[in-house]
């Protein structure tokens, strides 16, 4: 997109939400239908907490977008039904970071740094909130990942909500998040 505007315009279409405009930081957006991407060029004058001139960080973001247009397909209930993220914004959003690297850039406020700070989720609803959102989504995908596999996580695609997530996992809330906080920070 050659602007902000043109970027707002076009989430807006997408979405069916008249009202909806970015914030400064969102510099890309990936939908079932399409990946739609601030020109880089258009950074410095138009977005935060984005360097143009970061190449590897600019691949990355691209590929955490291309996740969510990927993920988009799978779960037709993510694109008629944006309001059907919130819930699963963990999984949605930490899915990308994860896949993308950019839980390991160097960028994100980690998930260590949530738990040391007190501000880890009480419950999975929560991780997708706060400063740390993208570091704990990120992590707490990576754990599922490591703990149940990959095939398993790729299932994971089409849940449609925590409670279907945490019964595929055949683990309760609180015991998902007491075993990814310890394998962040240790027992």
């Amino acid at each position: 997109m050659r602007s902000r505007a043109a970027l707002d315009t076009r989430m807006r279409e997408a979405w069916k939400q008249p009202d909806l405009k970015s914030q400064c930081w969102m510099v890309g957006v990936g939908t079932a239908a399409e990946l739609m991407l601030l020109a880089p060029s258009r950074w410095r004058a138009e977005a935060c907490e984005h360097d143009p001139d970061d190449r590897a960080a600019i691949a990355r973001l691209v590929t955490h977008e291309l996740v969510h247009v990927y993920h988009g397909q799978l779960n037709p209930r993510l694109e008629n039904d944006p309001d059907a993220m919130e819930p699963l914004g963990w999984l949605v959003e930490g899915l990308a970071v994860h896949v993308s690297g950019q839980l390991d850039d160097g960028h994100l406020a980690s998930a260590a740094d949530a738990i040391r700070a007190g501000a880890a989720p009480a419950a999975l609803a929560a991780a997708w909130s706060g400063k740390y959102r993208y570091g704990v989504s990120g992590s707490l995908v990576a754990f599922v990942d490591r703990t149940w596999g990959r095939a398993v996580l790729v299932a994971l695609l089409r849940a449609q909500s925590s409670d279907e997530v945490l019964a595929r996992l055949g683990v309760r809330e609180a015991e998902l998040l007491s075993r990814w906080r310890a394998s962040v920070v240790g027992p």
